[in-house]
């Protein structure tokens, strides 16, 4: 039994084996699967809440720069004209 958990066993049923406890066994797995699965999905949908964030946010970016150039440009031609006069 030792040498069995040191390879990564995590569960075995001796004989002679009692079917409620079988039982219940098969249903602890079935559970830990589904629970497994739930956050796997869990997971993807995380990963594609974040990526688009990521989008929404680089395209914000490049929007707010496009606005700050120009208020640059502006900026500059206001100082030139100002200069010049």
């Amino acid at each position: 039994m030792i040498a069995g958990l040191k390879l990564g066993v995590v569960d075995y049923v001796t004989k002679p084996f009692n079917s409620k406890e079988l039982l219940t066994r098969v249903n602890t797995h079935l559970e830990l699967q589904a629970a497994k699965e739930e956050l796997r999905e869990a997971l993807v949908e995380k990963e594609k809440a974040l990526a688009t964030k990521d989008k929404l946010f680089s395209i914000i970016g490049h929007d707010l720069g496009n606005i700050f150039n120009g208020l640059q440009g502006l900026a500059y031609k206001r100082l030139v004209m100002v200069t010049t006069c």
